[in-house]
């Protein structure tokens, strides 16, 4: 009966998706494969750009319907590209120049505006009435319109849903057909600049999530006995057994991706240096600087036997760590897959604007229709421009398409929601979910259980007394016994890296007296 179960049981399969830009591009997939014989449930996050399949259906044919929506299994080239740094509007122009589409919208914005400021200045007027200029706004809309339209139009034949990039089609469409070319053209590249906000914000707030794993290093420093060394095919080195293998002047240092390395490895890490895995220390002890990762600026001492996680800092000393846990499995691996599923679990907000997307749009086509159709018919309204300039009632219907169009409601809340939760997560708080970051909105009251949470984080000397003077401890300037103290501990304690020492230089560097006394 088990083994029928296992059997039975469906198969998860998790891709990641290339070619979304929008929330409502995860909404079409989702419907569409919903559409497929075999699948039991699918979930899609456009932040993530994955998609998480549940059921008896082959890769081949998820592949196949993705290519039928538009959209393709990402490749290593696409996750090689991800990796650039946008900021500004510098970052933002150069964003659009890396898409082909929108590179193409940019090219018939620049030429669409050549053309508006070069015709007025060659003295022809008004400008609609030129018809080069309108076959030019005209080839336009088509040009960069294209992907839209077939967007919208997918969306409508293969997951049966009315997007978004449909409204925009059917308004720009019509234009063109009433010949309002510019407004058309106005209308697609002011809806393809929106699409493009909403894209480079998601990939602002993945470029977080990928500074989250940044904080691993890429290699780690594995010590090896001689013995294992002349096994792999190193040089020949005679094995003492009587020396321990802990001891790094008799270990071979082998430089190697944290990804191979294995539970039980021994790795060195230098003072300054990340720790690269979690591990247990072996051999030394040094402060930790553990802010990367938790958040808490005061390091923390680590000796033998001792965990310390990866992405942290080593002080001032070498330790010797054994790997607990495989990189794929560490502190910062799974901190950023709580952060990937905290961003694909949709927030009530997201969950609500969804639901009113998914019957508002279709709402006003309908409305839309109706507003052309009621004038039109019932009472005799002109259905095109007339020629006195009062506009018909099919460029009152195309108005009201673009006016209701839902873009700026459908891509706030997505958008604000990741970027809380990516920059949380950098900040060393890790909320769970949108839904609970929503939560946030409601707290009057927040109670911390470390000063540390509520400080700087850093050690200083706020109060000292010696035994040979008699003044409050709260104030110790001016007060000779207490400068030759302070000078003293101070001598002692230059040459140190811990925290509290640092504390204690800097007070008596701060008081002017007996620093000198080190030598």
């Amino acid at each position: 009966m088990n083994q029928a179960a296992t059997e039975a049981a469906p198969e998860q399969l998790t891709v990641k998706i290339a070619g979304m830009d929008c929330g409502s591009c995860a909404m079409t997939i989702e419907n569409s494969m919903r559409k497929l014989d075999g699948v039991e449930d699918v979930s899609v996050s456009f932040h993530t750009e994955k998609m998480e399949l549940q059921g008896s259906v082959s890769e081949e044919t998820i592949e196949a319907r993705l290519k039928e929506l538009g959209y393709r299994i990402a490749n290593d080239a696409d996750n090689a590209t991800v990796h650039i740094e946008h900021h500004g509007l510098a970052g933002f122009l150069h964003f659009l120049w890396e898409q082909p589409p929108l590179r193409m919208a940019l090219f018939v914005t620049a030429t669409m505006l050549l053309g508006i400021a070069i015709i007025p200045a060659a003295g022809i007027a008004p400008i609609a009435d030129i018809p080069a200029l309108s076959i030019l706004f005209g080839a336009g809309v088509l040009v960069a319109g294209a992907p839209v339209f077939m967007k919208g139009f997918r969306a409508l034949i293969f997951a049966q849903r009315i997007t978004i990039d449909l409204l925009m089609a059917i308004a720009a469409i019509g234009a063109i057909g009433i010949g309002e070319t510019g407004e058309a053209l106005t209308v697609i590249l002011l809806f393809m600049l929106g699409e493009a906000l909403e894209a480079y914000s998601a990939e602002r707030a993945r470029d977080s999530l990928r500074s989250l794993m940044a904080l691993q290093p890429q290699e780690a420093c594995v010590l090896e006995a001689h013995s294992d060394a002349h096994d792999q095919g190193g040089h020949d080195h005679d094995d003492h057994s009587g020396h321990d293998h802990g001891d790094e002047a008799h270990d071979h240092q082998v430089i190697r991706p944290v990804e191979l390395v294995k539970v039980g490895d021994r790795v060195l890490v230098r003072p300054g240096q990340r720790i690269p895995v979690d591990g247990e220390v072996i051999k030394g002890i040094s402060s930790i600087n553990q802010a990367p990762v938790t958040g808490e600026d005061i390091p923390v001492l680590k000796e033998v036997g001792d965990e310390v996680m990866a992405g942290t800092v080593n002080g001032e000393a070498a330790l010797e760590v054994r790997v607990t846990r495989p990189s794929s499995e560490g502190t910062i691996a799974r901190i950023a897959k709580l952060v990937e599923q905290a961003q694909s679990q949709r927030s009530p907000a997201e969950r609500f604007i969804d639901r009113f997307a998914r019957y508002y749009t279709p709402a006003v086509v309908v409305l839309a229709a109706l507003v052309v159709a009621i004038p039109v018919l019932a009472f005799g309204q002109p259905f095109l421009d007339l020629d006195d300039g009062t506009h018909g009632w099919m460029y009152r219907g195309l108005t009201l398409l673009i006016i209701a169009c839902p873009c700026a409601l459908v891509i706030s809340i997505p958008v604000t929601v990741v970027s809380g939760l990516t920059r949380l997560a950098q900040l060393g708080v890790l909320v769970k979910s949108g839904a609970l970051l929503d939560r946030l909105a409601d707290i009057r009251i927040v109670a911390f259980d470390k000063t540390g949470t509520l400080t700087h984080g850093k050690p200083v000397v706020t109060a000292m007394q010696t035994s040979d003077c008699d003044h409050p401890a709260e104030t110790f300037d001016d007060c000779e016994p207490c400068d030759d103290v302070i000078g003293k501990a101070a001598a002692v304690e230059r040459a140190s890296e811990h925290p509290v020492a640092h504390a204690i230089v800097a007070a008596a560097s701060g008081n002017g007296k007996h620093i000198g006394i080190a030598d």
